[in-house]
């Protein structure tokens, strides 16, 4: 049986190894590079002080799009189809879902109500 000559140069195996994470340069925690480690006294200060890292700190719910049809009665299809064209209430990726906070969409909704009201004392 014939043994066949790896032709990749050293640079190629290296980048082979980092992809497949045999490479023995990786951090000994097992963590990422760049992964930022928060500790818990860490995560409070940031609370504590209200800074923008920390403006996620209130009671404010996210809703995904079924949750928003649930609120709204607007169709989920509806809102995802929205959030890919730009309209609508204003949202966000959350990790890999798409979000809408409920104080924002409770505003658009009492702006569409403002905007297209009609009637009034007769």
């Amino acid at each position: 049986m014939r043994h066949r000559r790896d032709s990749r140069s050293d640079t190629q195996r290296t980048d082979r190894a980092h992809r497949n994470n045999q490479c023995d340069t990786r951090p000994t925690d097992g963590a990422h590079r760049d992964t930022v480690r928060t500790t818990r006294d860490t995560f409070h200060a940031i609370a504590e002080t209200g800074t923008a890292q920390g403006d996620f700190m209130n009671d404010d719910r996210y809703l995904q799009a079924k949750d928003c049809e649930a609120l709204t009665g607007i169709p989920a299809a509806t809102w995802r189809y929205w959030a890919w064209a730009g309209n609508g209430p204003e949202n966000f990726k959350l990790g890999n879902r798409r979000v809408w906070r409920e104080s924002v969409i409770r505003a658009w909704i009492a702006e569409q109500e403002a905007a297209t009201k009609r009637g009034g004392a007769a």
